[in-house]
């Protein structure tokens, strides 16, 4: 019964310090929880999330793969792993995590979405476009994965392609900036390409 009361209060401290912005803070009740209860999955889960916000990776890593061996169907789990690959710069890796979490959560948009932009910071924009495709007919308001599937497209200088996908992020955020500024050059990249074909 105190041990339960003790877990409690250390949790409620641990969210006022991630509230306050104190990270470090945090780590430490979220420890005092972990030394109470190994297998406490929140406490791991919380300090894996407070590990990725000081930078240390590695730490995150070990705390969400605790509370992926205690519970391997939570998909959630596998997902943020796979951020954590992706703060890393290890987009292959990351590409693992998402795509097990796809293959628990079929309907995962953002596993989906985080999918293609790993694969769009490798480089390989078609199978970039069909992930977006894939979170955009699960979600079509997903404003994100339209413009970014605009931005595949355009890398591979399908302009009007990527025009579509960029108006459609804008209809959907009209305060998206970046959505405005891509579509300005994919217009002026097209008019570009347009001229060179008429010379």
């Amino acid at each position: 019964m105190f041990r339960q009361l003790k877990i409690k209060l250390y949790y409620c401290r641990a969210l006022i310090h991630v509230v306050l912005g104190s990270p470090s803070k945090a780590v430490e009740d979220f420890s005092r929880i972990i030394s109470l209860d190994p297998k406490h999955r929140e406490a791991h889960r919380e300090r894996s999330a407070m590990h990725k916000a000081i930078g240390d990776y590695d730490r995150a890593l070990a705390d969400i793969s605790v509370v992926i061996a205690i519970n391997p169907k939570d998909d959630s789990g596998y997902h943020y792993r796979g951020m954590i690959y992706v703060s890393k710069g290890d987009h292959n890796k990351a590409l693992e995590e998402f795509s097990k979490t796809i293959e628990i959560n079929p309907k995962c948009v953002e596993a989906y979405h985080n999918r293609g932009m790993a694969y769009g910071v490798l480089k390989e924009y078609d199978k970039a476009i069909v992930e977006f495709s894939k979170a955009i007919e699960l979600r079509p308001t997903f404003g994100e994965a339209w413009h970014f599937r605009g931005i595949s497209y355009s890398e591979k200088s399908e302009q009007d392609k990527a025009i579509a996908d960029y108006s459609e992020a804008i209809k959907l955020n009209p305060k998206n900036a970046a959505a405005y500024k891509d579509r300005a050059i994919a217009t002026d990249l097209r008019a570009c390409t347009r001229r060179q074909v008429s010379i």
